[in-house]
């Protein structure tokens, strides 16, 4: 497999990202299997990562920020089959992603404000956008009419209070 095929499998990512709310960008390029002797089709493993651009963004992936670990990243590796022609072009013929948030846990150890997703259909997540809707609404004469059609992404930040106290 040459340079500038990898080159065009880089056109493909932004394909990955049908079926998330927010693009994913290409970290490395793990296993490349080619099949065939012609070598049409390729067999790839992609490491990819979430970005924070929504995925009706019209900004390229690559101009993209990606997600920082403090704001819970999610990552993961999609295995995926392209197929280039003779004429240059490639084609994601298909893809299954497999994508995990990083553990709570790990998150809360580095940093103990940050806040960690919720999953999107919680109470705790539905109120808070009726909340925040609601509160927009109020300061806001174009509000009138919105509501929330789906909430994409969830987090909450847990406070722990710590007490001190001094024996004299």
């Amino acid at each position: 497999m040459y340079t500038e095929d990898v080159y065009r499998f880089d056109a493909s990512v932004p394909s990955l990202s049908r079926h998330v709310v927010f693009a994913l960008c290409l970290r490395c390029v793990c296993v490349v299997r080619p099949q065939g002797p012609a070598g049409n089709v390729y067999y790839l493993d992609l490491d990819v990562l979430e970005t924070k651009c929504p995925i009706g963004s019209p900004k390229p992936w690559k101009r993209c920020d990606v997600r920082p670990f403090m704001e819970t990243q999610i990552s993961g590796i999609c295995n995926t089959t392209m197929l280039l022609t003779p004429e240059g072009y490639s084609y994601l013929y298909s893809y299954d992603c497999t994508l995990v948030p990083d553990l709570p846990e790990k998150l809360q150890q580095t940093c103990p404000t940050c806040p960690t997703l919720l999953p999107v259909e919680s109470p705790q997540a539905v109120a808070a956008a009726q909340v925040t809707l609601a509160s927009y609404k109020r300061r806001s004469a174009v509000g009138a009419g919105l509501g929330v059609k789906k909430i994409t992404r969830a987090a909450a930040r847990v406070y722990k209070y710590i007490y001190i106290y001094n024996k004299k």
